[in-house]
């Protein structure tokens, strides 16, 4: 039997990441003021509910491995979904 290592769970990011128990997160290109200054070209959403989410926390949570692409992009290796990972502590 093989063991996941854990990502332990930062203060800032339990209430975002408890917002995905169950949903996806979508990554979806844009020329907003704050897709350019704040997400790199990008906003984002959940699916379930169509709900935005924050967006330097979502590039926060990708970059810090909280989250796990679906490597479901028209660009390999470039993801436009996400889901929680189940190792988180």
């Amino acid at each position: 039997m093989t063991s996941k290592k854990k990502i332990p769970i930062k203060h800032w990011s339990e209430k975002a990441l408890n917002r995905l128990n169950g949903r996806t997160l979508v990554r979806q290109a844009s020329h907003t003021d704050e897709a350019i200054t704040r997400g790199g070209g990008y906003t984002y959403y959940t699916l379930e509910d169509g709900k935005r989410y924050p967006t330097a926390t979502a590039r926060k949570l990708i970059a810090d491995g909280y989250v796990e692409p679906k490597n479901d992009g028209l660009i390999p290796e470039v993801s436009q979904t996400y889901t929680k990972k189940s190792v988180i502590a």
